[in-house]
């Protein structure tokens, strides 16, 4: 996710892991965290990885310390 300008606001990956597709490596650039861009993020690739890699789930590791990640209720439900 980047503006016109190119600034990169977030970036993450996906990869397949034990027959799922896995998204890692989420990242919100600081000056733009709590704008909704990390839920966005884990919808894109969530949809994209699993259509790509013929997937029909997701998995995502959130580590303990990333509060701001850690609830169960700041994840999407995600209908693919």
């Amino acid at each position: 996710m980047a503006t016109p300008n190119v600034d990169v606001l977030a970036f993450g990956q996906y990869y397949q892991h034990l027959g799922r597709g896995h998204l890692s490596r989420l990242i919100v650039s600081p000056n733009h965290r709590g704008a909704g861009l990390g839920r966005a993020l884990v919808v894109q690739l969530a949809q994209t990885g699993t259509r790509a890699l013929d997937a029909i789930e997701c998995s995502l590791f959130v580590l303990r310390t990333n509060l701001a990640s850690s609830g169960t209720d700041s994840l999407p439900e995600i209908g693919l």
